[in-house]
């Protein structure tokens, strides 16, 4: 985490100016490209087993995104619905500290043979 390594930078999202600023992202991979509206920052315990029990909202995510308008210390609203993704990374000295920035998938483009 050190010097923003190891997706340090996903705690720079704990400043309420910087969550702000920053409301989007992209998702890349060799057969599509997601756009990502970031909509929650979330400091916990690697153990929360809302967050970490992916198991239990496979179908849905309407359980995280309460939990997260509940629980966020940055939140901004977004359809129950949505398909979420989670940024997660260690917080400080904290052993089990976690700091996850979510996101909401969006315009999905597929991506073309060259």
């Amino acid at each position: 985490m050190e010097n923003g390594g190891m997706y340090g930078d996903v705690t720079k999202f704990l400043d309420e100016k910087y969550f702000e600023s920053h409301k989007t992202g992209a998702l890349y991979n060799d057969t599509c490209t997601w756009d990502i509206s970031l909509f929650a920052v979330l400091k916990t315990d690697a153990g929360d087993p809302v967050v970490y029990n992916a198991g239990s909202y496979k179908n849905s995510a309407s359980d995280v995104v309460s939990y997260l308008e509940q629980n966020a210390l940055h939140y901004r609203s977004v359809p129950s619905d949505s398909q979420v993704i989670a940024l997660s990374t260690c917080y400080d000295t904290e052993t089990n500290g976690r700091v996850i920035v979510f996101g909401r998938l969006e315009n999905k483009r597929e991506v073309k043979d060259s």
